[in-house]
């Protein structure tokens, strides 16, 4: 499945952030609409800025696998309870002494049911049209996909929470207990013992977001003494297969990787475009395409997958040196791990790729220490296995430019002083992100969309 065919949501960060309580049922029949509007339909009216939208008993028993003959009761039930609910949310108030209101704003101003036709029509209020679509910045996107094998309404409003943080270290701040309470509907005398809390709320909507969702996620938690008063939860993208490729065997698996790869730089070739190097995977610290593909279950396969896409590159581009993909560039003991079982399994690269962000080191932040680290890295993997090391990703906060600076002109001094000359260069990602883009904020670009001074370090 391409994301051609996959239903995109895109809400803003506030609409992400707010707290509310919603049924299953209402949460669904909102992201269809989400979805609806992303898509580019305009609504029942033709009128977009109405925000009418009519979303179909068949449409809502195919995307979340309910039977047909009880979608419309469900549809009608939805749209009927939610022309009842509202949200709040926090709003900055501009020229004022007090720097935020609390708004309470409804989700619908109307509601229209057609159960002959086996449709409902839903009105959004001008405050959610506002919310959400294709937003310039501070919007989280996400596929539906993604959510339909959650049970727990706790899964998915945990999911729209974590992935806010995707791009920016996969890492959410501390959340206080009883603001993640808020933002997941949980009522005052629902589970007030932290352990019932965590019993019945988190730990039932981690295991799902693992199962079914497109990360894994695990969480710490912050004490005062004994007491837990906050969650920290991290998380990371798995390396999963593209729906198209989930029933293939390993031998067509390794086949159509092949087969993609190549088509791929064919078409860059006919547009003229001769890449000087091509990467296999991104981040592939775990390997790719789970399960056949994870490096810590079957490292041969994961070998043979990178063989493949290698061998497609070469196909069309001889010259072009392809790149495998890690991340933490400062743990030696990660690569060396990876790269002594690519070799061992007859695994062939030209470039071992880095990612290098100070926010991920220990300490965090210390990027002189961690610089250091990378600097060792790269020299043992030059010396390990006789082939040129790149910084691929890097980046640091942006509202630090002038530390950004120093550790960029750092880490490019190192780069260059890698034995044998065979350390490439330093590639930043994502230096025009501003504005908190997607929550992003490791760009090198002030919230005005000005370069910072952090550039100044590739002079």
């Amino acid at each position: 499945m391409s994301e051609k065919d996959l239903d995109l949501i895109v809400k803003s960060n506030k609409l992400v952030e707010a707290s509310y309580k919603l049924t299953q049922a209402e949460f669904n029949l909102l992201n269809l609409v989400f979805a609806q509007m992303n898509d580019g339909k305009i609504g029942e009216t033709g009128n977009w800025l109405l925000g009418d939208y009519k979303v179909t008993a068949q449409d809502y028993s195919r995307k979340f696998d309910v039977d047909i003959n009880t979608a419309y009761d469900a549809l009608h039930s939805a749209s009927k309870h939610l022309f009842q609910r509202y949200f709040s949310y926090e709003k900055e108030v501009d020229f004022s002494p007090y720097a935020v209101e609390i708004v309470e704003s409804r989700w619908v101003s109307e509601v229209r049911y057609n159960k002959q036709a086996g449709y409902v029509t839903i009105v959004l209020t001008p405050t959610v049209m506002d919310m959400v679509g294709m937003l310039q910045n501070c919007f989280t996107p996400y596929f539906l996909q993604n959510t339909v094998g959650f049970s727990s309404m706790y899964a998915k409003r945990l999911y729209e929470i974590l992935v806010q943080w995707r791009n920016a270290g996969n890492k959410t701040p501390q959340l206080k207990v009883y603001a993640l309470r808020e933002k997941l509907g949980i009522d005052k005398d629902q589970y007030p013992l932290i352990a019932d809390f965590k019993k019945r709320v988190l730990d039932i909507a981690v295991e799902q977001i693992n199962e079914y969702s497109d990360i894994k996620v695990k969480y710490d938690q912050i004490k005062q003494g004994r007491k837990i008063v906050a969650f920290c939860f991290k998380f990371k993208d798995k390396q999963v297969k593209p729906k198209a490729w989930e029933g293939l065997d390993f031998e067509e698996l390794k086949t159509a990787l092949y087969d993609y790869t190549f088509e791929v730089m064919s078409a860059l070739k006919d547009a003229g475009v001769t890449p000087e190097w091509v990467q296999v995977g991104n981040e592939t610290s775990n390997g790719m395409l789970w399960e056949d593909g994870k490096a810590s279950v079957n490292m041969k396969n994961y070998a043979d997958l990178t063989n493949a896409g290698y061998d497609a590159v070469k196909a069309v581009f001889p010259t072009a040196k392809v790149i495998v993909h890690l991340n933490n560039g400062q743990d030696n003991s990660l690569y060396r791990w990876i790269f002594d079982g690519l070799k061992s399994n007859g695994g062939k690269w030209d470039v071992i790729g880095m990612s290098v962000y100070p926010a991920w080191f220990t300490p965090a932040n210390d990027w002189a220490t961690g610089n250091t680290q990378v600097l060792t890295n790269m020299n043992d993997m030059v010396a390990r296995y006789g082939t040129e090391v790149m910084i691929v990703e890097c980046g640091m906060s942006w509202d630090s430019p002038g530390a950004s600076k120093s550790f960029l002109t750092d880490l490019i001094a190192k780069t260059r002083s890698v034995t044998g000359k065979k350390g490439l260069g330093v590639l930043y990602w994502e230096p025009e992100a501003y504005g908190q883009w997607q929550k992003y904020t490791l760009g090198a670009f002030d919230n005005s969309g000005k370069p910072t001074v952090a550039l100044d370090a590739f002079k």
